[in-house]
């Protein structure tokens, strides 16, 4: 979602409309460095205009966009509904909420502020769109489609709202969508990311229509456009994930873990499901939720934000930097990332699910912090993994996943790091592969239950998901829309089967690599 402010202004009626000159030259100053990626001046100059004016909605604004921005979302909910607080009926502000709360877990609190915010201007497009997002989150894709057909049918050329379009509802051979989005290709003017857009929303079309050969041309279209928007500048992305995953593995030895394990509370019981995208976690994630002693908070990301704002020092030199803290300084460190998941603990919960793709680096910090901490590795063969990232479009910058031979990367190194988390914390480890939960679902929720001490509940079971298979929507399933499992789920690569020796062979150079950089 995109939510950034449009042009601070002060409202009229506010101590700076009507004299407050400084305040408001502040705010202008604020917006320019904003602009020009001076984030740090202008936060300061908006924190000297909120010591004045506590309620000036602009400054708070401006606020809530740099740290959600940031991904600082907590700190971006704070000082937004601060701004909705003070201004109310202001429709900028309560679509930043909207967009914020979505990206702390939160979808139905996301979709009644968007709603807020179209009943005030119900003509803000952005808004509709963010709408739409949000309603297939929650499982309503085909309230989803028809917002999303509205948009198109008022302006056709929208790629963004082409490729979400194409993600929520089926296309059958002959959709006249398919023809629709080959003219806009043809047009003159259109960037790489929107051309990249396009070609992902064809290849989903295609493939819905039972064309796989034409539905892969057009994905590796669209991958070929993205790698150049989204390549990184300096050390190549893989080169750095590499070193990220050997700082990671150099770091979280047993006598580090031995030495520190001792100095952090049990808190709230948390589980860290991950693994590559596409490998299953949430068709894992969905029946899990359901059980009467577990609650899913999603993709919620924390440890950013409690790396970036506590200790001074820390996220700069992260991971090695956590040698350097005492043992007063790491359990403070475990009470703000326990403070930051932003609600108390409850203690009829024995654990809240957490499916952020970045969790499986960070696996290790949350698990010294707080060691009522499980993970749930989710593996899926390489092939089909490496397959199902390549055809999957990801809203944000993802320099990884353009390129077979990156994705190769991405997915070795992936289970590499995810072997050294099973080997250092031995206790605390299951592994859920993907190809057993499609054939037995409620046998492999089962067993990951009894890794938590919890026995089954019937409101677990498989038949409780929607009845949606890939050939209809493809859903996989979460906290907000759990489908029940589909074998066609595990289908991939056989539907691509002419594309595997490509993702074959790019997996045996990726392990080669991976083998002589480990030595």
């Amino acid at each position: 979602m995109r939510h950034g402010p449009a042009v601070v202004q002060s409202p009229v009626g506010s101590a700076a409309a009507r004299g407050g000159v400084g305040n408001s030259g502040r705010l202008r100053a604020a917006e320019q460095a904003r602009r020009a990626g001076r984030v740090a001046e202008a936060e300061r100059l908006c924190k000297e205009v909120l010591r004045v004016e506590p309620r000036n909605i602009s400054a708070l604004k401006l606020m809530g966009a740099m740290a959600s921005a940031a991904r600082l979302h907590n700190t971006a909910l704070r000082y937004l509904a601060a701004a909705r607080d003070a201004g109310h009926d202001d429709p900028e502000v309560l679509s930043m909420l909207g967009g914020v709360l979505f990206e702390l877990g939160r979808p139905e609190a996301a979709a009644a502020a968007l709603r807020e915010s179209l009943r005030v201007d119900g003509s803000r497009e952005q808004t509709l769109e963010d709408y739409a997002v949000v309603l297939n989150g929650l499982g309503r894709a085909a309230e989803a489609a028809e917002v999303f057909a509205a948009l198109l049918g008022g302006n056709p050329s929208q790629p963004r709202v082409w490729q979400r379009y194409s993600q929520v509802r089926h296309f059958p051979r002959g959709a006249p969508e398919v023809d629709r989005i080959r003219r806009l290709l043809r047009q003159r003017g259109l960037g790489a990311r929107e051309r990249a857009q396009l070609q992902f929303a064809l290849g989903k079309m295609l493939e819905d229509a039972g064309d796989p050969e034409s539905a892969f041309r057009a994905f590796e279209a669209g991958n070929r456009l993205r790698a150049g928007v989204d390549r990184s500048r300096g050390v190549p992305a893989r080169q750095q994930l590499h070193a990220h995953a050997r700082r990671m593995t150099d770091v979280f030895t047993p006598d580090f873990i031995d030495a520190l394990s001792g100095h952090c509370a049990r808190r709230r019981g948390l589980t860290l499901i991950v693994g590559t995208p596409r490998s299953g976690k949430s068709l894992l994630e969905g029946p899990l939720e359901a059980h009467r002693s577990l609650v899913s908070y999603g993709e919620l990301d924390t440890v950013h934000e409690t790396l970036a704002r506590s200790v001074k020092g820390l996220y700069r030199g992260y991971p090695e930097s956590l040698r350097m803290l005492d043992a007063g300084a790491f359990e403070h460190l475990a009470e703000r990332l326990d403070a930051n998941w932003g609600d108390p603990v409850c203690h009829d919960v024995a654990s809240y699910l957490l499916t952020h793709p970045g969790y499986l680096l960070h696996a290790g910090t949350i698990m010294l912090l707080n060691p009522a901490t499980r993970l749930v590795l989710c593996e899926r063969d390489p092939v089909d993994s490496a397959l199902a990232i390549y055809l999957k479009w990801f809203e944000k910058k993802q320099p990884l996943a353009w390129d077979i031979d990156a994705i190769a990367h991405w997915v070795t190194v992936s289970r590499r790091i995810a072997a050294h988390w099973a080997e250092v914390f031995p206790d605390r480890v299951s592994l859920v592969r993907y190809e057993q939960m499609v054939a037995d679902p409620d046998a492999t929720v089962t067993s990951v239950l009894a890794a938590h001490g919890l026995a089954w509940d019937p409101a677990c079971g498989n038949e409780h998901g929607l009845d949606a298979g890939p050939g209809i929507v493809g859903l996989a399933g979460s906290s907000s829309v759990r489908s029940r499992v589909n074998s066609g789920f595990g289908r991939i690569g056989e539907y691509y089967a002419a594309q595997r020796p490509r993702f074959e062979h790019a997996l045996e150079r990726a392990a080669r690599v991976c083998y002589e950089s480990t030595g």
